[in-house]
C-alpha cells in the first residue's frame, strides 16, 4: 500500500497474505469509523484482483489495468450515490443481479465497490444480503463503512470486516507535516479545526466551509456565554447551513467541553493555544451534566436528520440555542 495513508498499510498486508494463501472471502467490508481514504485500499484491491499478473500488487499496464484506469473495465460496478439522492435504493441492487447473471468478460471475476453501505435503503439492504448469502461464482463485494452510521448486522456478518484503525494525534500531525500542512499556522489566534487527517488536509488545501463553521460555532457559544441573549438573531446565521455539519460541530464541542476537564483533548481536534485556553475557561464554569444532558439532546435531532428528509436547521434553531443558553448560564447561575 502506498505510504499516502499508513494507517492502510495493515488492512492491505492481510488482503496480501490472504490472496497468497488462497484465502480470499468473496464478501469484504472496509470498517472505519471516520473519513480515512479507505476507498484508496478498495480500489487498489479491486485492481489487483482485476489485474492480468499474479498477487494483488497490480502491474498498472496490462489490458485489464488500461480498462480500469479507463474506467471502462465490464466486469466491474460501483454503486455510488448520485448527487441527487440520501440513499442507495433497491433498483440498483437489482441492477447489480443483472450484472452478475452473466459471465465475466474479462478473466475470471466480476467485482462489485458499493460505497457507501450505510446508504443503502432498507430494500436494498435486504437484496443486497440474498446475493451475498449465496454469492454468484467468482463474485467479489467490496463494501466501504467509514461513518458511525450503522448497517444491518445480517449484512455485516455476512462479510469478512477489516477495520481500519484510526491514526492518534502524533500521527495525524506528522502525516499532515508530510503532506505539506504548515501546522505553525494552528497556532494562530482564532485556528481551530476537526476531523480525521484526511478531512483536515482536504479542509485546509479547499478553503472547505467546515474550516470555519466550528470556529464560528465556538466564537458564539463564548458569545453567548459571555451574556448576548439575542437567540433570534444568532439563529438566523445558521439557518441555511447543513443541519447535520451544525449538529457534529456542537456534538464535538460538547465531547470537548467533557473531555477537558481531565486535561485531554480529542484526538481528532486541532486548534491554536488561545482557543484550548478559551474552551478551558468554559469548561471550567460549566457543569458535566448539563452538557451532557445537551449533547443527548444533539444526538435526537442527529438521528431524526439522518432518517428523515427536509429538515433544515430552521426547523430547530432556535429552541436549540435557546436549550444551549440555558446550559451555558446554569452553573453561573449555581454561582
Amino acid at each position: 500500500m502506498k505510504v499516502d495513508y499508513p494507517w492502510l498499510n495493515k488492512a492491505w498486508r492481510f488482503l496480501v497474505d490472504s490472496e497468497g494463501k488462497n484465502r480470499l472471502s468473496q464478501a469484504y467490508l472496509f470498517k472505519a469509523q471516520e473519513k480515512l481514504g479507505t476507498e484508496t485500499l478498495i480500489d487498489k484491491f479491486a485492481l489487483g484482483l482485476i489485474c492480468e499478473k499474479e498477487g494483488l500488487d497490480a502491474c498498472g499496464i496490462c489490458k485489464n489495468c488500461a480498462l480500469v484506469n479507463a474506467k471502462s473495465f465490464p466486469d466491474l460496478k460501483r454503486i455510488e450515490l448520485s448527487e441527487k439522492q440520501n440513499v442507495i435504493p433497491v433498483e440498483a441492487i437489482r441492477d447489480l443481479i443483472s450484472f452478475f447473471s452473466t459471465k465475466p468478460a474479462f478473466g475470471g471475476r466480476k467485482i462489485a465497490i458499493i460505497n457507501p453501505v450505510e446508504n443503502l435503503n432498507f430494500f436494498a439492504a435486504n437484496a443486497l444480503l440474498k446475493i451475498i448469502e449465496e454469492p454468484p461464482e467468482h463474485s467479489f463485494f467490496l463494501l466501504n463503512w467509514e461513518t458511525p452510521r450503522p448497517v444491518p448486522r445480517t449484512l455485516t456478518s455476512r462479510c469478512t470486516q477489516i477495520s481500519i484503525p484510526s491514526p492518534s494525534r502524533e500521527s495525524s500531525l506528522r502525516w499532515l507535516v508530510s503532506r505539506g500542512v504548515n501546522i505553525e499556522e494552528f497556532n494562530e489566534d482564532d485556528s481551530l479545526l476537526a476531523g480525521s487527517p484526511v478531512e483536515i488536509l482536504f479542509q485546509v488545501q479547499n478553503k472547505h466551509p467546515s474550516l470555519y463553521i466550528l470556529k464560528d460555532v465556538f466564537g458564539d457559544i463564548l458569545t453567548l456565554s459571555s451574556g448576548q441573549k439575542n437567540i433570534i438573531k444568532l439563529s438566523e446565521k445558521y439557518q441555511s447551513i447543513n443541519p447535520i455539519t451544525l449538529l457534529t460541530s456542537l456534538e464535538l464541542l460538547c465531547h470537548t467541553l467533557s473531555n477537558i476537564k481531565f486535561s485531554h483533548l480529542p484526538r481528532k481536534l486541532f486548534l491554536s493555544k488561545t482557543q484550548n485556553l478559551n474552551l478551558q475557561r468554559l469548561a471550567n464554569n460549566l457543569d458535566l451534566t448539563n452538557v451532557l444532558e445537551f449533547n443527548s439532546y444533539l444526538l435526537d435531532i442527529k438521528s431524526k436528520c439522518l432518517t428523515s428528509d427536509g429538515i433544515k436547521c430552521s426547523d430547530f434553531i432556535e429552541t436549540l440555542f435557546f436549550k444551549l443558553m440555558v446550559v451555558l448560564e446554569s452553573e453561573y447561575n449555581e454561582k
